[in-house]
């Protein structure tokens, strides 16, 4: 039987189905890069008229993080949000295929320390995750994803086949797993960890001051660091505005409360948003989520 972890809807129209996906993993995979953005803008220009409530969630998602700029400025955020996701998602498709390193800018600080191993990695839905990683492996940077289940299994099965062949293991977070002891093994073994912290559920959230709004964030990775005593690193790998990507760390979090490192990630979370607000991908009203969590 399904979970409720992979059960959870995370968007408001339902687009990450096997018949759509087909479509992508053939097209990314043979279609030169030029035609592929291309054809995100075609894509991007014809679906934005007809998805209200997708509009009405990112701009309000735009709101969290600058609540002080007039409805035009929010709206057009709200546009860049959904076009970047989109040539985005294209270009991580492509380059799992077709990998390119001049896609890739040096990170804003050092990471060579990473290749020990042993840190807990935390994203958030911001930027290219996925890129991201394939980015940190062609630097000799081990881990292991821990993620949640998509919706569609055909789906899953492509994001775990593309991480694959570039040497990255999956592991989900299903409950009844054993998911603690598996990532502790890794963690032990030389391995680091990445997860994304931004999207909770009922069973597996953290309240946090996030902006101005009360929001919950993903519990596991906090405990997971005080119980092992290891510390997280945040980390964001976003797309410039030279349309190179780069690698973003935060600052090093040693295992505390668990309270306090969500919180401390949160302002770390804050700072890359506040550069980057179009890049935040969630296309769901975030802050309606966060209160049903809560409440």
């Amino acid at each position: 039987m399904p979970s409720r972890r992979s059960t959870t809807r995370w968007t408001l129209y339902r687009f990450s189905t096997e018949r759509i996906f087909r479509g992508i993993v053939w097209g990314t995979s043979h279609l030169p890069l030029g035609l592929l953005r291309f054809i995100t803008r075609v894509i991007f220009l014809s679906y934005w008229p007809f998805v209200g409530r997708v509009r009405a969630a990112l701009y309000a998602n735009a709101a969290i993080i600058h609540p002080e700029l007039p409805a035009r400025e929010l709206r057009r955020l709200a546009r860049l949000c959904l076009s970047s996701y989109l040539r985005g998602a294209a270009e991580f498709w492509h380059y799992s295929a077709h990998y390119d390193p001049q896609a890739i800018r040096e990170p804003e600080s050092d990471m060579e320390f990473l290749k020990a191993g042993g840190y807990i990695l935390l994203s958030a839905h911001v930027g290219n995750w996925e890129l991201g990683g394939l980015n940190l492996i062609r630097s000799g940077i081990s881990f292991v994803v821990v993620s949640q289940p998509e919706e569609d299994p055909y789906v899953e099965r492509q994001r775990q086949e593309a991480r694959a062949r570039f040497g990255i293991p999956t592991l989900l977070i299903e409950e009844g797993e054993g998911i603690l002891f598996k990532v502790r093994q890794h963690l032990e073994g030389g391995n680091n960890i990445i997860l994304l912290a931004d999207r909770a559920f009922a069973q597996d959230f953290i309240p946090v001051k996030f902006f101005d709004i009360e929001a919950a964030f993903l519990k596991t990775p906090f405990m997971l660091s005080q119980w092992l005593q290891r510390p997280i690193i945040p980390m964001f790998f976003i797309k410039e505005p030279s349309g190179k990507y780069r690698g973003c760390p935060g600052a090093r979090l040693t295992p505390d409360a668990p309270e306090r490192m969500a919180q401390a990630y949160a302002g770390e979370l804050e700072k890359i948003l506040r550069r980057f607000p179009y890049q935040w991908y969630n296309f769901f009203d975030y802050a309606r989520y966060c209160r049903s969590l809560l409440s």
